[in-house]
Formats: C-alpha cells, sequence, structure tokens
C-alpha cells in the first residue's frame, strides 16, 4: 500500500511530520509513505522521509485567497504526479492542503482521507466538508471535533490522535522521587517560537512570584523560530524581555534540540501554554516517559491531560491562574498518578496503536472503491 501525505511544508518543523515519522516506522513492510512537500524543503530530522517536491505546496497562510490560489497550481502538478507514479491512498494534513484534496475528490479520485491539525476559524466549511462521503475526515481529538460540530462514528467522521514513537514507551519511567528540595523544579517546553505558542505568558506569569519561589523553578523552552517575519518578531522581542527581566538564569532560549529524549530525561515537568493546541506530539511524548504536565484548558490538552492526576491545568491566557500553577508546582502542593500511571494514559497515543487505525481507515477507503 502506497500512501501521499499532502503537508507542503517549507522547513522541517511542527508535529505533523513527527507524526508522520512514527507512522513509517510502525508500518514498515505494510504501508509505504510518501510526503508532498515545497521545493524549497530540507529535512533536518530524523529518520528519513520519502519527498516528492513541488513549487506551489504550500501548508500555512494567513489569507485564504492565497491557499486556494496555490492549491490550483498545486493541483496540476499532483495530477502529473498522479499519472506516472501510483498511490493506493492520498492523505491531506495541512491547511494548505484542504482545497486539494477536496479538488481531487471533485475531480474523481476517491481515495482521499484528510486529518485537521488545527483549530480553524471557518468552522462552518470545514463541517460541511465533512458530510462529503468522497473523503474519510479525521479530527485528532473528541475536544476538536467539537470545536467543528462535527459527530465522530467509525466509518464516516473519525477519531485519530496524534502520536508519538514507540520507543518512548520502552524506556524505564522516571523514579517517582525525582523533584528534590536541594535543586530548582526543572519545567521544559518544546515548540517554535512563535506568538500563538504563548511562552510570553510564562514569563509574564514568573513577574507575579516572589523571589524564594522564582528560585525554585527554571524554566526552559527550546525550539526553533521559523523564518517568517512575525515569529522572528516575537522572538526578538522575547529574547530582549528576558534579558531586561533579570530572569535569565530562570527562563532560556537555547533554540532547537535533536534530543527530545534526553532534554525530557533531565526535566521534571513538561508545559503546554498556548490556546487551542491541536494534539501536541512533544506532550504525549513527556507523558510517556511519566511526567505529569502543566497544560492550558484548552483544545487537545483537555484530552490528554487529566487536571489533578497526569497534570495541572490552568485558564487559558490567565497570567495569574499560571502564577498560581507554578506557585504550586514550587512548593509541591500536588498530588498526582504514578510515573507509570501517566503514562499508562497516553498508551492509546503511542505509534502502533494509532497506525493501526490509519490502516484500519487506509483498508476500508480502498475497499469501498
Amino acid at each position: 500500500m502506497r500512501v501521499l501525505h499532502l503537508l507542503g511544508n517549507r522547513e522541517d518543523t511542527g508535529g505533523i511530520l513527527s507524526v508522520v515519522r512514527s507512522i513509517q516506522n510502525a508500518t514498515r513492510g505494510a504501508c509505504e509513505h510518501v510526503v508532498l512537500v515545497h521545493e524549497e524543503y530540507l529535512e533536518k530530522r530524523l529518520p528519513k522521509l520519502d519527498y516528492r517536491r513541488s513549487p506551489h505546496a504550500t501548508d500555512e497562510e494567513a489569507s485564504h485567497g492565497r491557499l486556494l490560489k496555490q492549491a490550483i497550481k498545486s493541483f496540476t502538478g499532483l495530477r502529473r504526479l498522479l499519472k506516472v507514479e501510483p498511490f493506493d491512498v492520498i492523505h491531506g494534513h495541512t491547511r494548505g492542503a484542504f482545497p486539494l484534496v477536496l479538488m481531487m475528490a471533485a475531480t474523481g479520485h476517491r481515495r482521499c482521507v484528510f486529518t485537521s491539525h488545527t483549530y480553524a476559524n471557518r468552522v462552518g466549511m470545514y463541517r460541511t466538508a465533512s458530510r462529503w462521503k468522497r473523503i474519510r475526515w479525521v479530527f485528532l481529538t473528541p475536544t476538536m471535533a467539537q470545536h467543528y460540530g462535527v459527530q465522530a462514528v467509525s466509518g464516516g467522521v473519525e477519531l485519530v490522535s496524534a502520536c508519538c514513537s514507540d520507543t518512548y514507551f520502552s524506556s524505564p519511567t522516571r523514579p517517582v522521587d525525582q523533584v528534590s528540595s536541594d535543586r530548582p523544579v526543572r519545567l521544559v517546553g518544546l515548540g517554535n517560537i512563535v506568538q500563538w505558542k504563548r511562552w510570553d505568558i510564562l514569563l509574564d506569569a514568573m513577574f507575579r512570584l516572589s523571589p524564594d519561589l522564582q528560585a525554585r523553578l527554571r524554566c526552559t523552552v527550546y525550539g526553533p523560530t521559523t523564518s517568517d517575519a512575525p515569529a522572528q518578531k516575537y522572538a526578538a522581542d522575547l529574547r530582549r524581555k528576558i534579558q531586561e527581566s533579570g530572569l535569565g538564569e530562570r527562563f532560556r532560549l537555547p533554540g532547537p534540540t535533536s534530543d527530545v529524549a534526553g532534554v525530557l530525561a533531565e526535566s521534571d515537568w513538561y508545559m503546554v501554554l498556548s490556546r487551542n493546541e491541536p494534539c501536541s506530539v512533544a506532550l504525549i511524548e513527556a507523558l510517556a516517559g511519566g511526567m505529569p504536565a502543566l497544560v492550558s484548558a484548552s483544545g487537545g490538552n483537555l484530552d490528554i491531560v487529566k487536571n489533578g492526576a497526569t497534570g495541572i491545568h490552568f485558564r487559558t491566557d490567565d497570567v495569574d491562574d499560571l502564577a498560581s500553577a507554578l506557585k504550586r508546582i514550587a512548593n509541591g502542593d500536588y498530588s498526582l498518578e504514578s510515573p507509570s500511571g501517566i503514562r499508562e494514559s497516553v498508551r492509546g497515543r503511542s505509534a502502533s496503536a494509532v497506525s493501526r487505525e490509519y490502516l484500519r481507515i487506509y483498508r476500508e477507503v480502498i475497499s469501498s472503491q
């Protein structure tokens, strides 16, 4: 079985590519995965993927008009590709691939799957499109399906989580007594340094804490800054704010890392601060290692992290509530499940479990035609 994943990325960042890599590893021998990216794309992470490139492919655009324009241009090249190279399933993942999948289905290609990885503003458009039987629709979590007003039914609209590599479930879980009074509590975040990730509110929340509580915490955010101007400005402003705050030893932005497992092993709590985070792969990786998480009470976090059991929720965008959560963590004022219990809470989000769901969907799509 050959699957063409429509992504359109220009850069090797983000959780969707991580999910495709995990699924590729978990389905070796049963499925061959090929990824459509922009011609400027440069692979920086492992394992390697098999790519096809297009000068018009795109993953995200602020303008819906530009997204549609690029999709129309990509459509011609995609049709040419399919004439010389057969694929059993076309699987779109990004906002840029959304109109492209619609056009493929409209022109007779009946083996199409689309997974929504975002909380789009135009929910009516996605809700209407999800009723089209020519395409099998997938949402990541119940909260995402609720956002779009869609009822998930097996064989129609599916719920399939993002996933992390099975290796995160095979290593030993972290010790129960990992947090010690003789050193700061180490909080870590992984993700692009962009505004919607809301790393800035963490710094604002640190300001709300007394100096002795600040001294008990060390926050580190690993991630690249994408090349677009808004991201560059946000990162520059955040770094300047950190420098001016005097919290440089307590709040660090060391840049991207290729050793996610090592970073998680050296940390105590994982952080997701963004509004409507779809289904964070790094969050699943952290929980699979037995690490609790501090997350905003929105998006996929509500489905992944059980408040008071596998982590702590704070009200989304509420700096004071985030500061209160940090105070609880600094003081050890919480009682959570054991590391093994935290791991088991995301067992169904492993690559092997998620891959079984996608293989079932692919086979059903093929057999229905």
